[in-house]
């Protein structure tokens, strides 16, 4: 710790801070180093050694199986890790995310990241426990604490110098959708600032992890309907390890590409003109490029799909559970394959597992006897399907849309109906420009195109020709 306090671009730092803020020096000094000190964690290896088991056994207490990787992913990532420092950019979804990424890391033998956590986080154990294995506080605010911000970039660097790795929820919070929500920018943009001052180049890697069911979910959809967030304390804590105890289902994670910082980025920023950027390489466009790159990694899980199908009907057998399942699995895996965590796996069985884990959640129910029973939502948990429907719902926006402009167009027989095709995509993008990420329009244009030709080869012949029958084509899709 002492060789960082008294590094020399530190200092350096320090003596500009004071002499443009009229400052004593010995004052900053003695500050710049206690807020390194308030920062500084280490990696011991019996604390380390701990934590890694303490993450592993809560993920064992609610996950049954092993935690569904991509092989090919981590074949990459352990390459990747043993020539470069890695940041490792998460979504967010539960406090067990970073028991997940760390769990998964270590038994592929990988080197385990620093993490960052608030302040509120470090209650007596904890703290001593998570400055000793990687863990480093971060004040919750500290936009006005310029000595402050210097201290955390210069921290930051020196991880960094050291090809160490790290990892933080890019989302800043728990999503209480089910989908991916918009970035914070504070702990990217001193990553960043701490890159440039280091001699070391990181890699950015977005990371997407998903549940079958999650212990939050509840708590988070009585906070979407405005109920108050409770305040974490330790007795919090340890309240979530208690409820941890029930079966969850499985856990997935995966692993994006490295994403370059200094690279053009194709993801566009809401309510942003996308042809307004006088610099590609602006932070908020990083940041969206990340979210952007996770979402299209999101695994999807066979829960997610049942609560896709369900909010689309009263009530279903299990075999027509398992029709409309397989459907959405067939359009899914023949865009992303790897995405499906119960891929290659009898559909009849994944189907029953889920529906025991959501009739033990008591998100659905059951009515008549034998081959006649049928599932339906159960009336108070609409939003808590709807949190797990939405979680693949990022897969799913682009057959969307063009199912919707096609049937804005099916009566048109006007000589522009394919323009005026297109007018509707654009509308149905911006009208929902807060509700998916998405990349720039001619790529956007180009992905709606990809899916129609999978719609069918012949798309562009149909919607030109006016005397075509949409109605038909759209009849004619298995979905």
């Amino acid at each position: 710790m002492e060789n960082i306090i008294n590094d020399t671009k530190f200092q350096k730092r320090l003596k500009q801070i004071a002499r443009e803020q009229q400052l004593d020096l010995a004052e900053v000094q003695e500050k710049g180093a206690a807020c390194i000190e308030e920062l500084y964690a280490h990696q011991h290896p019996v604390a380390t050694s701990m934590a890694v088991k303490g993450f592993e056994y809560m993920i064992s207490k609610a996950y049954s199986d092993k935690i569904d990787i991509d092989p090919q992913e981590i074949k990459s990532l352990m390459k990747l890790m043993r020539k470069n420092s890695v940041a490792f950019i998460m979504t967010h979804k539960t406090y067990l995310d970073n028991a997940v990424l760390i769990t998964t890391l270590s038994q592929y033998g990988m080197p385990i990241p620093y993490m960052f956590g608030g302040k509120n986080l470090a209650m007596p154990g904890i703290k001593q426990l998570g400055k000793n294995s990687g863990l480093i506080f971060i004040r919750r605010s500290f936009k006005d604490d310029i000595i402050y911000k210097a201290a955390l970039r210069h921290y930051i660097s020196s991880l960094i110098d050291k090809g160490d790795h790290l990892t933080w929820n890019i989302e800043g919070t728990r999503s209480r959708t089910g989908k991916i929500v918009y970035p914070q920018m504070g702990i990217l943009k001193y990553i960043m600032e701490g890159q440039r001052q280091s001699s070391r180049e990181i890699k950015y890697i977005p990371v997407s992890i998903v549940y079958d069911l999650i212990p939050d979910v509840k708590e988070m959809t009585e906070e979407g309907k405005g109920k108050g967030k409770k305040d974490e304390t330790l007795n919090t804590f340890v309240n979530y390890i208690k409820k941890l105890g029930h079966p969850y289902g499985r856990a997935a994670i995966r692993f994006g590409e490295p994403v370059d910082a200094k690279a053009h980025h194709s993801a566009i920023i809401p309510d942003m003109e996308e042809d307004s950027y006088a610099d590609n390489n602006t932070l908020p466009r990083f940041a969206f490029e990340l979210i952007h790159r996770a979402n299209r990694i999101t695994p999807v899980t066979t829960i997610s799909l049942i609560c896709n199908v369900l909010l689309n009907s009263f009530a279903l057998t299990k075999k027509e559970i398992e029709f409309s399942v397989i459907q959405l699995m067939n359009y899914i895996g023949e865009r992303k394959e790897d995405v499906l965590i119960d891929r290659g796996k009898s559909i009849g069985v994944t189907t029953q597992k889920a529906l025991n884990l959501l009739l033990g959640a008591g998100i659905i129910q059951k009515s008549k006897a034998g081959l006649k029973t049928q599932f339906s939502l159960a009336p108070t948990e609409y939003l808590t399907a709807t949190y797990y429907a939405n979680m693949s719902s990022g897969h799913l926006y682009h057959r969307a849309f063009i199912e919707m402009a096609l049937v804005k167009i099916k009566d048109d027989t006007s000589q522009d109906r394919i323009l005026h095709f297109w007018q509707e995509i654009m509308r149905l993008r911006n009208l929902f420009k807060f509700e998916f990420f998405y990349t720039n329009k001619p790529e956007f244009s180009s992905e709606i195109e990809e899916e129609l030709y999978l719609f069918d080869k012949n798309w562009r012949a149909i919607i030109t020709d006016s005397t075509k029958d949409i109605t038909a084509l759209l009849a004619s899709q298995e979905l």
